[in-house]
C-alpha cells in the first residue's frame, strides 16, 4: 500500500504478484494490483483483474448471507 501512496506503481505491481503466488484468492490484493496497474497507465491489463475481484466480493457475500440466513434475493 505505501508504494501505491508513493506512486510506485512498478514496484508495487511486483509486490503483489509475487504475494498473489501465495494467497492467489486474496481480494485485497487483487485491488491492490489493479490499482497500481491502473497508477501505471495499464488499464486494459486491470480490466480482468477487477473483473475477477468482482466474482469473488460477490462469492464472498453470497456465503457471508447464506451463513446468516439472508436471503440474497432481497437485496
Amino acid at each position: 500500500q505505501d508504494l501505491l501512496t508513493q506512486k510506485n506503481y512498478a514496484k508495487a505491481i511486483e509486490l503483489v504478484k509475487l504475494e498473489l503466488r501465495k494467497r492467489p484468492k486474496d481480494v485485497r490484493l487483487r485491488l491492490q494490483q489493479a490499482d497500481a496497474l491502473i497508477g501505471a497507465n495499464r488499464n486494459r491489463e486491470a480490466i480482468p483483474v477487477l473483473s475477477t475481484t468482482n466474482t469473488s466480493i460477490e462469492e464472498i457475500a453470497s456465503k457471508v448471507m447464506s451463513k446468516l440466513g439472508i436471503d440474497k434475493h432481497l437485496y
